[in-house]
């Protein structure tokens, strides 16, 4: 069920990628995302941080003047003190091997930083272009729509996509474009060594990869190492696999060479190859937290491989860049939302309640309330009524011209209460069209027959010739008993960013 919307009308242009959860030092928690635009892949943006009442506590933006910061990578480290933040940076360089010969092309050179949030000094600052040549990438400028020939339009040869940091200082990075995940020197930024691509200093014993996302450190225990990360195995151009999966390798460097062997690999559902996106998590119980990017799908696995969860967006075309389980208890400032309908003075009264962002709601007091609505005080309890998904519906058999809810945690303690709002009674003229517990188009849809309808709570008459329907986007998820989805939406038009649980 959805839990939180963040989506903003003044700002439905922009978008809200890689939703976050993040304990403080203090043991309090916060959100972050990363707000920006999506371009050709790589994000044009800053970070926002908000608290558990999902009020703004604080702007990240990139230490380097005139850079925007990009969605693929953010972590706050030592109890919110430092963060890594990741960019896209466009560099001049030799490009001459991919025919580019009238001068120096251009170059997108993938950047993260590990910054002090107190000081905001720079700790530590890798460039690829300073340690990764461009002979290991997998992709060509004319793949990547002629680029490299303008800084508009540099030419993206490694693509960073996500960064995880060793307890010893080093960083695991994972870069798209040269199929191949680094350990990076936390003293010198030099390469340590590489697993995949052209330039491999591991041997791969068991399987392949290319394309990958979301390299996570689990474990390092003496000589071995293991980590995750989501095998997309195809970027558009070249394929390696028929499928997608989420994979969890060893390394073991007691071998010369060192050698990478497969430990699982899980699959999605309906299979297939996710060109881009995914992400894979382990929870705190071993399991298996799947995102499968651009197969609009989630799933949870046992240790043991058991699938326990499934679920789909009902729109095959979403992008959700990065979807994640996480335990949360949200407290918004604001007032509970209500909205009252009777289809005519007399009949039966139905109450809808919500509350963006409340956890804590167990059940809903319906209240009625004279015509003027004086206030609460004023109100005769009408029932009470467990909280039923993001929004609670209540049917009054009885006629109330105005009402009010209150909010109740599962301790029978009142957490808020909305405003008194006014029953919406339709003209008269409308009642025979209009359904018993609202009388709102909310949705268009094609019949079998071609033929559009309108679905209204257990009616569905057809739409008159010269009705104009919007098409509304749904989501589908299933209910968590204690953990939620974070889900950032990809989609730069939508403006959307979830929390479901």
């Amino acid at each position: 069920q959805l839990v939180w919307s963040g989506y903003q009308p003044d700002m439905a242009d922009i978008g809200n990628f890689n939703l976050k959860r993040h304990e403080l030092a203090n043991g309090s928690h916060i959100l972050s995302l990363v707000r920006g635009k999506s371009e050709r892949g790589r994000g044009q943006g800053h970070v926002l941080l908000l608290d558990d009442a999902y009020r703004p506590i604080r702007t990240i933006r990139a230490e380097t003047p005139g850079t925007a910061l990009d969605f693929h990578e953010f972590n706050l480290l030592d109890g919110g003190a430092k963060a890594i933040i990741a960019s896209f940076q466009p560099v001049q360089g030799d490009l001459s091997a991919y025919d580019i010969t009238q001068g120096l092309g251009w170059v997108l050179d993938s950047v993260f930083q590990e910054i002090d949030l107190k000081s905001g000094e720079v700790l530590f600052e890798w460039r690829a272009w300073d340690h990764v040549p461009l002979s290991e990438t997998s992709i060509s400028p004319d793949g990547d729509a002629g680029g490299g020939r303008s800084s508009f339009v540099a030419f993206d040869y490694f693509h960073i996509n996500s960064v995880d940091k060793f307890p010893n200082g080093d960083y695991l990075v994972s870069a798209r474009h040269t199929d191949c995940v680094y350990r990076i020197s936390g003293k010198d930024g030099s390469v340590l060594w590489r697993m995949g691509g052209r330039n491999s200093t591991i041997q791969l014993a068991d399987f392949d990869f290319s394309a990958q996302h979301d390299a996570r450190i689990l474990s390092e225990e003496g000589n071995k190492l293991r980590m995750s990360f989501f095998n997309n195995g195809w970027n558009g151009i070249s394929q390696t696999r028929n499928a997608s999966a989420a994979m969890v390798v060893e390394i073991d460097h007691t071998t010369s060479p060192s050698i990478a062997r497969l430990l699982h690999e899980r699959f999605s559902l309906q299979g297939g190859l996710a060109r881009h996106q995914g992400t894979v998590q382990t929870l705190p119980n071993g399991n298996m937290f799947v995102s499968w990017g651009q197969v609009a799908e989630f799933s949870e696995f046992t240790s043991d491989g058991e699938r326990i969860l499934d679920a789909a967006f009902v729109d095959v075309e979403a992008h959700v860049y990065r979807v994640a389980k996480v335990p949360w208890q949200g407290f918004p400032d604001t007032m509970p939302d209500l909205y009252l309908y009777a289809r005519a003075a007399g009949e039966p009264t139905h109450f809808y309640v919500s509350w963006n962002g409340a956890t804590e709601v167990a059940a809903w007091n319906i209240y009625s309330a004279d015509e003027q609505g004086k206030g609460e005080k004023a109100g005769s309890l009408l029932g009470k009524v467990a909280k039923n998904g993001f929004e609670t519906h209540f049917e009054s058999p009885k006629f109330v011209s105005a009402g009010f809810a209150e909010a109740v945690d599962k301790d029978g303690q009142v957490l808020a209460h909305s405003k008194v709002q006014q029953v919406l009674v339709p003209p008269a003229s409308m009642t025979r069209v209009c359904g018993p517990a609202h009388c709102t188009i909310q949705q268009i849809l094609p019949t079998p027959d071609g033929d559009l309808v309108r679905q209204d709570f257990g009616r569905v008459q057809p739409l008159s010739e010269g009705t104009i329907g919007f098409p509304l986007a749904l989501i589908q998820a299933f209910v968590v008993a204690v953990a939620g989805f974070l889900v950032g939406s990809f989609s730069q038009t939508s403006g959307i960013r979830r929390l479901l649980r």
